[in-house]
């Protein structure tokens, strides 16, 4: 089977966009719903994400509507092609475009030397798992980010 007579096996993030599909699954972040508004306050947005080494994608959530200073989270996700594990980096910083490593390190130096440093492992096969994780660190931030916006 094919996609524009590109055969399937050669897609470099085939993993990945299996990823980003099951992240699509959800219909937004539970705890940002606005009863007033009748919609999902958090917008999360993806772009193409690329460390020189491998390719993935970056998710990036911020609190744009929230009465609190603004922040914004970010999560980066790969197959990492020393180790063939499925990895993800988080880190909060604010950027106009998608953030590059520049902006993860920055964040996070340790990321700049070291090239098996990441804030979690999933193993190759745990898709699910791995799109679950995902999802539950946008909701745990949107939360926390709430909790400190009315104190």
């Amino acid at each position: 089977m094919s996609m524009n007579g590109t055969p399937l096996i050669n897609n470099p993030r085939a993993v990945e966009t299996a990823i980003l599909s099951l992240l699509g699954v959800h219909d937004g972040i539970e705890a940002s719903w606005c009863n007033e508004r009748t919609c999902y306050l958090a917008k999360p947005k993806y772009a193409d994400y690329w460390n020189g080494r491998e390719t993935g994608y970056v998710i990036m959530l911020n609190n744009l509507y929230m009465d609190a200073p603004f922040q914004q989270l970010n999560i980066a996700f790969f197959e990492h092609r020393n180790s063939d594990s499925l990895c993800g980096l988080v880190w909060e910083g604010i950027t106009i475009n998608p953030p590059t490593i520049e902006d993860v390190t920055a964040n996070k130096p340790e990321y700049a030397t070291d090239k098996y440093a990441t804030d979690v492992t999933f193993a190759h096969n745990k898709l699910v798992e791995f799109a679950a994780w995902i999802h539950a660190q946008m909701e745990n931030w949107w939360e926390t980010k709430l909790e400190e916006s009315k104190s």
